[in-house]
């Protein structure tokens, strides 16, 4: 019956049934199956708990026939004592199933996240370029919560409610096998208020875990940005738009509760119009004396213990339909596959100073334009390079494409010659170390900030790079010193000390190849001036390229491209470029003269 109801549920609310089994059968081997011995365990001691309910109603049988009805304490304390022990069973089968389950629901729930920690953190650049880190971060805590119910819920339904139902069921036929019959006649009628309610709840529950997803979002986008929101006065449109994001998800929530409790309450009407029909019935025959009134309580008594088990066993499928659509979003994640992929046979070379060499390469972040349209350069080993021109014109995008953040439409990129497409994503990683103007610092300590550089430094090496970026000095004469937390995204720290640090980590890092993309542009000019000798000795023996707005930054640069919508326009030295006259020398006259 209870894959029958399934079945008609996932029809009538347009959900394939296949896919669905498909879904819920992944989830129990995924989820349930590691877990199924604590699964069964917590349902044989729910058969005990059940056979307790039941054991309750039928004792009352007795009770009036043999005490108080006679008015006799013969049997008295027999059956007080019997349902106080029957009490005590109950509740500690209770306590038992309610823990083994909990602790299954809890593991489920950590595996799912942490399954989804590693696909995230693990997809490439053009995952996070459709996903929104708030919408995932909604997905690890919201949908996998939904989700992991069913790996208690179903089993609690099954162990507990059905087996109690099934319990109480026995006494009541033993009591009178018609009434039962009223009964069992009353739950089809439930069945189709279940599906109808399923149909009108899916769309509502959809647009609540999108409208969580998305507050999510706004959140930490107004949160990590809340220094603009405030310099532009921007408090209140920023209220306004969270507001009424909330007031969506409390517009879906709300139309969820108001169906979600349709069923309940026609229940309760429904099992409240058969009761009234059995009393006025079975009063009837106790008043003619064919029926005892001992059978008759008991037989109510079971009605009213079995309401709950069915209330919750038609409030399942409520919940695995959200559970479905939440593990069918869960396992859309999981399957993902990275745009970017591995060779089999990648190589893993340990460079030094290589020579880097862009063939023609063209790339688009859209299929309708390109943001590098057939570039071609070279940096050859121990040199320094250096981009310059207009924002936007496409230098960050070159960056991005050497660490293979992206990969090139057309043309290719090499690393003493071999494609970075044949080295492993572990190879890149290690050879190119990074510096941006966008520093990124996590919620930590300033010396484990650093470490981040190569987790396997010591203090002295620590310290030793952030002398060279000219932070050991304020480090010092902080209180907690390298243990001083830095706050979120760094925010106890100025620009410049932000930027610092991050060059620090970069020393330490040690990489053959160097991206400076702004490095210095958070500093006044005697930091830069200090910062620029300590690159300067990090840059020996490295290949080495720049982007820079400050054009004071790259004068002593090996070569020079100009970069402008897509194309080198210009190349050479800096005395070279100047004769050109052209867009270098503009650049350069707009900063000096």
């Amino acid at each position: 019956m209870f894959t029958y109801l399934l079945k008609l549920i996932l029809k009538k609310v347009n959900m394939d049934t296949a896919e669905s089994f498909k879904i819920l059968n992944r989830f129990f081997v995924d989820m349930i199956r590691p877990n199924l011995l604590k699964i069964i365990i917590a349902i044989a001691v729910m058969i005990v708990s059940s056979a307790c309910t039941a054991g309750m109603a039928y004792l009352i049988k007795p009770l009036l026939n043999n005490v108080v009805v006679p008015k006799s304490v013969d049997n008295l304390y027999y059956i007080s004592f019997l349902i106080m022990g029957v009490t005590l069973v109950k509740t500690v089968t209770q306590y038992i199933y309610t823990v083994i389950l909990s602790a299954v629901g809890l593991g489920v729930t950590s595996i799912a996240r942490m399954n989804l920690f590693d696909k995230f953190v693990n997809q490439d650049m053009y995952f996070y370029t459709k996903n929104k880190p708030g919408e995932l971060i909604s997905m690890m805590m919201n949908d996998v919560n939904t989700m992991s119910n069913m790996s208690t819920e179903v089993p609690i339904n099954i162990g507990r409610d059905m087996f109690t139902f099934i319990g109480l069921m026995g006494v009541m036929l033993f009591n009178n096998f018609y009434y039962s019959l009223i009964m069992v006649g009353s739950l089809f009628f439930i069945i189709y208020p279940i599906s109808l309610t399923s149909k009108k709840l899916k769309n509502s529950f959809k647009n609540t875990q999108f409208g969580i997803g998305t507050l999510m979002s706004q959140l930490e986008q107004i949160f990590n940005g809340i220094r603009v929101v405030k310099s532009y006065n921007m408090e209140n449109q920023e209220s306004i738009k969270v507001k009424n994001i909330i007031t969506s998800i409390l517009k879906s929530q709300k139309k969820i509760e108001r169906i979600k409790n349709i069923l309940p309450a026609f229940m309760e009407f429904l099992g409240a119009f058969c009761m009234a029909i059995i009393l006025m019935y079975g009063g009837y025959q106790i008043y003619k004396g064919v029926q005892d009134p001992g059978s008759l309580f008991s037989f109510v008594a079971s009605v009213m213990f079995a309401y709950q088990p069915i209330k919750r066993m038609s409030e399942i499928f409520f919940k695995i339909q959200f559970g479905l659509i939440s593990a069918k979003r869960y396992y859309g994640f999981l399957d993902e596959k990275p745009i970017l992929k591995e060779k089999e046979n990648a190589k893993y070379i340990e460079f030094k100073s290589p020579k880097i060499e862009l063939k023609n390469i063209s790339f688009g972040y859209n299929a309708e334009k390109n943001a590098i349209d057939d570039v071609s350069l070279t940096a050859n080993s121990n040199q320094k390079i250096a981009f310059v021109g207009r924002s936007g014109g496409g230098k960050s995008t070159i960056f991005n494409l050497i660490t293979r953040f992206y990969d090139v439409k057309n043309g290719e990129i090499l690393i003493d010659g071999i494609n970075i497409c044949d080295l492993s994503f572990d190879c890149l990683k290690k050879n190119i170390a990074v510096v941006s103007q966008d520093v990124v610092l996590f919620d930590s300590t300033i010396y484990e900030n650093i470490l981040y550089g190569n987790m396997n430094s010591t203090m002295e090496q620590v310290i030793n790079a952030a002398k060279l970026a000219n932070i050991d000095e304020y480090i010092q004469g902080l209180p907690q010193k390298y243990n001083t937390p830095v706050g979120v995204r760094g925010m106890s720290l100025s620009g410049g000390q932000r930027q610092r640090v991050s060059i620090a980590r970069a020393i330490l890092k040690n990489s053959p190849i160097l991206l400076l993309d702004e490095a210095t542009s958070a500093l006044d000019s005697e930091s830069e001036k200090n910062i620029q000798g300590a690159l300067n000795n990090l840059m020996k023996n490295k290949t080495t390229i720049i982007i820079a707005h400050r054009i004071s930054t790259i004068i002593n640069c090996d070569k020079i491209y100009v970069i402008d919508k897509g194309k080198i326009v210009e190349s050479g030295t800096h005395d070279e470029l100047l004769k050109l006259s052209g867009m270098y020398s503009y650049l350069y006259k707009l900063q000096f003269i």
